[in-house]
């Protein structure tokens, strides 16, 4: 994540708001979305304890069609863990790209083609789950490069306590499958998550992808 002061964040996906105010402690103001009411509701609940002022961060419901109606560019870009979940993922980053000022980073996560059976059950509709397994590195710089952005980063990233994904959702559904199961669930694995991190893991068993890219400022501009 970029961590310069005045930086404009959009948080596609934003979840329970955590890499949202993120953004903010790293200097700047942030704005999360969701196509999610509940979630949404959730994060304006829980907006006092992000440990960010308040008056720099925001949450809105908004899905991947309405993002276009925002009228201001941005400086930063979080689509993390979001786009293994649409159909039109050609089309929405190029929609991404045109949200990005000059010089604007797009900063990507999704997971490896080859674990995304791990990761999250697939499903054809759209409707929570994964619409296909996961992604190449190769077809993540596809996506970037043919909506006009250049990649300047981009790597495998991830630890053993990834492997807890499974553990974590079952906790949750067995929990209620609520917000407060999600707490729970949480504070049981995160622990283990930890111990883990710190276990030496090879590339080829990382289950992430991650690509940074950047939109070009123009000549006439530069």
């Amino acid at each position: 994540m970029l961590n310069e002061p005045d930086i404009r964040t959009l948080d596609l996906g934003c979840g329970n708001g955590f890499f949202t105010a993120m953004a903010v402690k790293r200097g700047g103001t942030a704005l999360g979305v969701s196509f999610d009411p509940a979630q949404i509701d959730r994060c304006n609940e829980f907006k006092p304890n992000l440990g960010v002022d308040p008056a720099k961060i925001e949450f809105r419901v908004m899905d991947a069609v309405s993002i276009l109606s925002l009228e201001e560019k941005f400086d930063q870009i979080l689509f993390l863990e979001v786009i293994e979940h649409i159909d039109h993922d050609a089309e929405v980053v190029a929609n991404i790209a045109r949200l990005l000022k000059p010089g604007g980073v797009l900063q990507l996560t999704t997971p490896d083609i080859r674990w995304g059976l791990w990761t999250g059950f697939l499903d054809r509709f759209a409707r929570g789950g994964h619409v296909r397994l996961g992604y190449t590195a190769y077809r993540l710089e596809q996506l970037v490069r043919a909506a006009g952005l250049d990649v300047t980063f981009q790597i495998k990233i991830g630890s053993w306590g990834n492997f807890l994904y499974p553990l974590q959702g079952r906790l949750i559904e067995l929990f209620g499958g609520n917000s407060t199961a999600e707490g729970i669930a949480f504070l049981l694995v995160y622990p283990i998550y930890l111990a883990l991190k710190w276990i030496p893991i090879s590339d080829s068993m990382r289950i992430v992808q991650f690509i940074q890219a950047r939109k070009p400022i123009p000549a006439s501009a530069s």
